[in-house]
């Protein structure tokens, strides 16, 4: 009867069989399926070798060496078997199925596996397990005192993942660390900083720190604070009520309109009032930039409402003519924005005094881009003069819907009906670019309209000759003009209170 060798077996038939139709699905499923192809296929050549070695030269060396080798090469296409197996459970049916699992898992049931087989064998081989590990027991203590570093960062990325504590993509704070979870491997937890840095964390100090999941794909956004202070002297519900509509009406990449920022206050100190703003962060990769432009929509949020930030209380002088040095300044700013208004053809017709006059109680308002510089139907009775930037009109009709009417550029005017008629603002007007303008108040120019009572008639002139596509749309809207040019003239005095001129 012929000799029966192993790989004969029908067993062993099958398991080649399965592993040849596992590889093909995992070359087709997979990215990198078929470089693993080419991989397996050397390894098998190579066994394919030592078994023919093995099967064609038994006389080559001892018999015992030929039972070695055969052995050996045993083992070799079962850890080849084994991996093939794990590839096509963990990375191909698993995903399929839809369960997820960490990648250290897939490595550890490999290596349990390859240890299982290769111990089975050893026994196959004859070999007493039991004598082995009896009389091996020191040695395995001193091994297990050595690595356990090793084996704790191990244990504890298997728990972390096991539990759910983290997954790929989470954004994570480990000490001073901070970043995505971009890797978790046998020995440490890679993550991704908002820098571009890679921090490389061991598995056991995470399971021993104090860990702060930022955002993941459950909570993805993340709240964030942004300080600031301004003087004791200014009602903290003003700068709170000031900062949220501002913050409320603008479009702040990577800040999220819902939940809306707010600004509260969170201490006294040292004679100033200091608030946080905190607002939901959209993307925490830009955590820095979502912070800068945060700070620049309360900056000029401050500014617009005539509010400063704090300042030491020490306050200095060395320069005894600071106050003679001031007024030149002031004196200075007031005949540039006199120039200003002097180009404005609403203004053209005031008198070098009277330019100077509304020049005087002009305030600097700065917008950042995005923000609303007026609305429409609210009731404000200031102009702006755009002195730099440009911004665009929206008018909104009885069904909500928004219409883009024009773009403002740097001189326009806008908001004068409010200012000399009182009437609510006709349209949107919000920030193209960041810009800054001179608001110039129904106080400041009262003075002037009371003066010369006949500028009344010239300014309602200038405003009806002025072209605007806005009147059209809102025409179109209503069926009616935007406003009454008969009776602009008489609204103005009658909101100024000026006598009538015969």
């Amino acid at each position: 009867m012929p000799e029966q060798h192993w790989y004969t077996s029908p067993i062993i038939l099958t398991a080649i069989v399965l592993a040849c139709a596992l590889q093909l699905l995992i070359a087709r499923r997979l990215a990198d399926g078929p470089r693993m192809l080419r991989t397996h296929a050397g390894f098998a050549a190579i066994g394919i070798a030592l078994t023919a070695l093995g099967h064609w030269l038994p006389t080559i060396g001892p018999a015992d060496g030929m039972e070695v080798l055969a052995e050996l090469v045993k083992v070799g296409w079962g850890v080849l078997f084994i991996r093939i197996v794990c590839i096509a459970l963990f990375r191909v049916g698993m995903p399929a199925l839809g369960i997820g699992q960490p990648r250290i898992l897939h490595e550890i049931v490999f290596v349990l596996a390859c240890i299982g087989w290769c111990l089975v064998r050893l026994r196959s081989a004859g070999l007493e397990l039991g004598g082995i590990v009896t009389t091996s027991a020191a040695i395995t203590a001193i091994v297990a005192f050595s690595m356990q570093e090793t084996l704790g960062n191990i244990l504890g990325g298997l728990a972390l993942q096991l539990d759910n504590s983290i997954h790929l993509g989470d954004w994570i704070v480990v000490d001073n660390a901070r970043g995505k979870v971009v890797e978790v491997r046998w020995r440490h937890t890679a993550l991704l900083t908002p820098a571009g840095e890679v921090v490389v964390l061991p598995n056991s100090l995470l399971m021993k720190a104090k860990m702060t999941i930022v955002s993941n794909a459950e909570y993805p956004l993340a709240r964030r604070s942004v300080g600031f202070a301004t003087p004791n002297h200014i009602a903290p519900q003003e700068v709170v009520a000031a900062i949220e509509k501002a913050l409320g009406d603008a479009a702040m990449k990577y800040v999220a309109r819902t939940p809306a920022p707010d600004c509260v206050v969170t201490d006294y100190e040292n004679g100033s009032i200091q608030f946080a703003v905190r607002y939901w962060l959209l993307d925490q990769l830009h955590d820095a930039r979502a912070d800068s432009i945060v700070r620049q929509h309360i900056y000029t949020a401050l500014r617009r409402n005539d509010f400063t930030l704090a300042r030491p209380l020490l306050d200095v002088r060395l320069d005894a003519d600071a106050e003679a040095h001031d007024s030149q300044l002031r004196e200075q700013e007031i005949e540039r924005r006199a120039h200003v208004l002097a180009g404005v053809p609403l203004f053209a017709r005031l008198q070098e005094d009277e330019l100077r006059r509304v020049a005087a109680g002009v305030r600097v308002t700065p917008f950042v881009k995005n923000d609303v510089m007026t609305r429409q139907g609210a009731v404000a009775h200031w102009l702006y003069v755009l002195v730099s930037g440009e911004a665009d009109i929206w008018y909104e009709d009885k069904s909500g819907e928004r219409h883009f009417v024009s773009t403002l550029e740097q001189g326009a005017v806008f908001g004068e009906m409010g200012m000399i008629t009182g009437a609510p603002r006709a349209a949107t007007v919000a920030a193209r670019t960041h810009a800054t303008c001179y608001r110039i108040d129904k106080e400041s120019f009262e003075g002037v309209l009371r003066a010369r009572p006949e500028l009344a008639g010239e300014l309602a002139d200038v405003i009806c000759q002025r072209s605007s596509v806005l009147d059209s749309v809102i025409a179109a809207d209503h069926g009616t003009p935007h406003h009454d040019d008969d009776n602009l003239l008489e609204k103005i005095r009658r909101f100024f209170r000026l006598p009538a001129i015969d």
